[in-house]
C-alpha cells in the first residue's frame, strides 16, 4: 500500500508540474520545501535509529562497515556526476 501511495504523490506531482498551472511561488519555493523535508526526514531517521537500544550497542562493530559504505557510495556518485556533466573530459558537454 506504501510504494501505491508513493507512485500516486510522485505521479500528481510530476502532473502538476508538468501543466504548467501551479502559482510561479509555489515553483520558486519548491526547493526550499524539498531542502526542509529532506532535514526533517533525516531527523526522524535518527530518532527511530535512537530508539532501538539493541543496534546502538552494535554501532561500533558495524560503523566501519557503515562508514566505509556511505564513502564508497559518496565517490561513486560524484565520479559517475563528474563523467556525466564534464564528460571524462575538462569541460562541460
Amino acid at each position: 500500500m506504501d510504494i501505491l501511495l508513493f507512485a500516486l504523490c510522485l505521479t500528481a506531482g510530476i502532473a502538476a508540474g508538468k501543466s504548467g498551472r501551479l502559482p510561479s511561488s509555489v515553483t520558486a519555493r519548491s526547493s526550499l520545501g524539498l531542502t526542509a523535508a529532506v532535514y526533517l526526514l533525516l531527523f526522524l531517521i535518527g530518532c527511530e535509529l535512537g530508539s532501538y537500544r539493541s543496534l546502538l550497542g552494535q554501532m561500533g562493530s558495524l560503523g566501519l562497515k557503515a562508514g566505509a559504505l556511505c564513502l564508497g557510495g559518496l565517490l561513486g556518485s560524484a565520479l559517475l556526476c563528474r563523467l556525466v556533466v564534464f564528460g571524462g573530459g575538462d569541460g562541460p558537454v
